[in-house]
């Protein structure tokens, strides 16, 4: 099960940068529908964080990959 999954998870920056996106924007979409505005503020401001350290890791993890 876990080869299934693994084998269709895309490999590329911008195939693993639109997958990431949907996920957060669905999760914004649910937390903005059932929290209130400093909550929701709150969460994004979190995945702001979280977009610009996934980039960070991605370049890093690029760079040590390169001989």
């Amino acid at each position: 099960m876990l080869s299934l999954i693994s084998r269709n998870i895309p490999k590329s920056l911008w195939g693993q940068t639109a997958l990431m996106f949907i996920v957060l924007a669905v999760v914004l979409a649910v937390l903005q529908a059932f929290t209130s505005e400093h909550y929701f503020m709150g969460a994004v401001t979190v995945c702001y964080g979280f977009v610009i350290g996934w980039f960070a890791g991605w370049m890093a993890k690029r760079r040590q990959a390169r001989p």
